[in-house]
């Protein structure tokens, strides 16, 4: 799909002086064009802009590019090589995304100017979740996955592995949090009560494993059932083309948390993320209400079971995925929960008074509170955790409905 191969490494992106970008967008250091900038709300991380070249009258060449800057604290959790090495073994439906270069702070792509960004509310729309089911078939199906990940998540045929990519980053990740020993402060746990609604580090661990320990045992098959996969579907990846109707073709694009998954991840973590809009003035928000119904998802799965299967699919094939994506929707809640904090610049906080700027900033903690609301929600009914091990009167409320 792309190689990505011209990396200009002495160039450093400012969007005070875009005019210092003309030379590599237009492979010519003595080009006389000029250029537009604009700023793409609804990134959480990166920062995007689209850029227009101009002719010497000052009119559009109809030529523009999507400028991508990466967040520095985004640095020690995406692997830029990862996500390159996934974006190369895309399959056809997706060979609209193209990287054209690399700098030192970001890269450009193709700028995709028959396509926008799914607005949150039109992710259910049956004709939608449709294509969005389709695209999640072709991906699982038509990658191929390394040898290197073949050895890594399916090294014994005849011993179920247990691992995949969501684990391997929570416990990562739950790793470099608890290396901030006085954030995580176990004989004070104020952090971990107001942000993770645990009553202390240890149990909040304790949870984990045994959640992570609960899957095996209640949904095997699940981590047989794996391929590569995108893990960050939130909204502003899925890119509708802008006529917005039934005929509209749906791309996924921005593969940083690619990687060899389950599948029932994959789709939980898209139906979570249909309970969010990271439009909105308070974009942290994970409203239960928005989630899909069981008539919605059971359509959404169908569609995906159907799509590229000669096999019949019956009606306990569509129940037994269903069920288990509901058992992974609170690994997404975690998995994001435990980013967030990452993400927050706030570990090497040691004071409670101390105020983080958050201006332009997204509002990392309260993402992280809002999700852990319903992954306790999912623990308590799950049967997983106790009551007296999250702060109750901080859990939100959902269905876990298991059919």
């Amino acid at each position: 799909m792309t190689n990505a191969a011209t990396v200009y490494s002495n160039y450093q992106f400012n969007a005070q002086h875009p005019e210092l970008l003309i030379p590599y967008l237009t492979n010519d250091s003595s080009s006389d064009k000029g250029i537009t900038l604009s700023r793409i709300e609804g990134a959480l991380t990166n920062v995007i802009y689209k850029a227009g070249l101009l002719d010497k009258e000052g009119r559009s060449t109809g030529e523009n590019f999507l400028i991508r800057i990466y967040d520095t604290q985004n640095d020690s959790i995406v692997n830029r090589d990862d996500e390159l090495n996934v974006l190369r073994r895309l399959p056809e439906s997706f060979e609209m995304i193209k990287i054209l270069f690399h700098f030192k702070n970001g890269r450009v792509e193709k700028f995709l100017d028959d396509y926008r960004a799914i607005r949150s509310d039109e992710m259910k729309l049956h004709y939608n979740l449709e294509k969005i089911a389709y695209r999640f078939k072709e991906l699982h199906t038509l990658t191929e996955l390394t040898v290197q990940e073949q050895q890594k998540y399916f090294a014994n045929s005849n011993k179920i592995n247990y691992n995949c990519f969501c684990w391997d980053k929570i416990f990562t990740w739950v790793d470099a949090i608890e290396k901030y020993t006085k954030w995580v402060n176990v004989s004070n746990s104020i952090n971990i009560q107001v942000n993770f609604f645990c009553k202390d580090w240890n149990t909040l661990k304790s949870i984990i494993f045994r959640y992570k320990q609960w899957l095996t045992q209640n949904d095997s098959v699940s981590f047989q059932n794996m391929a590569l996969c995108h893990n960050d579907t939130q909204h502003g990846n899925i890119m509708l083309e802008r006529t917005a109707d039934e005929t509209s073709n749906i791309i996924f694009i921005d593969f940083e948390y690619g990687g060899v998954d389950t599948i029932s991840f994959d789709l939980a973590n898209f139906l979570t993320e249909c309970m969010h809009d990271y439009e909105t003035k308070e974009s942290y928000i994970c409203d239960p209400k928005k989630y899909p119904s069981q008539d919605q998802i059971k359509y959404f799965i169908e569609k995906y079971l159907k799509h590229l299967n000669k096999n019949e699919i019956l009606q306990a094939d569509i129940e037994n995925l269903y069920n288990s994506v509901t058992k992974w929707r609170a690994c997404s809640q975690l998995f994001w929960s435990v980013w967030a904090v990452l993400q927050s610049g706030t570990l090497n906080i040691t004071t409670n008074d101390v105020i983080i700027d958050q201006t332009d900033r997204f509002e990392y903690l309260k993402f992280c509170q809002s999700k852990m609301s319903l992954f306790w929600n999912d623990m308590l009914k799950l049967g997983i955790a106790n009551s007296d091990d999250c702060i109750l009167d901080k859990i939100g409320t959902m269905d876990v409905d298991l059919i």
